[in-house]
């Protein structure tokens, strides 16, 4: 006997998620399957079936292009606050001062932390540029007095 099998499109998205490293975070997939809030349009579903690279590349451009780089002023102060206490209070839209190899410090701001709070996306004030950096790595910093919260000078 045959065993029927069933003919799937090639522009169907799949329904199992592709595998994520601890860097990325899984996009929401478009699609019929996924159920419509009511803030959405019924158009969303005629649109093509983004790739997963091309909705985390679009994800994070929406991160970095709501991110203020100017709120910090010319001279941000050190928080008064333990290693300990910085660390919990680190969040996005957070600024974090780095000691670096050069002789000036880098000023950085957090532009998102994953769910499970173990990687951050930090953007550097100088020149933009975005890093990303495990949160054990940042702890380690803080602890070692080479890493303070910031804010503008008072």
């Amino acid at each position: 006997t045959q065993v029927p099998t069933t003919q799937v499109p090639t522009t169907q998205v799949p329904t199992t998620p592709a595998p994520t490293t601890p860097d990325t975070a899984p996009a929401p997939r478009p699609g019929p399957a996924t159920p419509l809030r009511g803030d959405e349009a019924p158009s969303r579903l005629a649109q093509a079936p983004e790739s997963s690279a091309a909705s985390s590349d679009r994800r994070l451009l929406e991160i970095l292009g709501t991110l203020d780089l100017d709120d910090l002023g010319d001279s941000p102060q050190r928080l008064p606050l333990s290693p300990a206490d910085a660390f919990a209070r680190v969040a996005r839209g957070q600024w974090v001062e780095i000691d670096g190899r050069g002789a000036e410090p880098a000023w950085l701001k957090v532009a998102w932390i994953n769910q499970r709070r173990t990687v951050a996306l930090l953007v550097r004030r100088s020149d933009r540029r975005a890093l990303s950096m495990r949160m054990e790595e940042l702890k380690a910093r803080f602890d070692s007095g080479r890493a303070y919260l910031v804010g503008p000078a008072a």
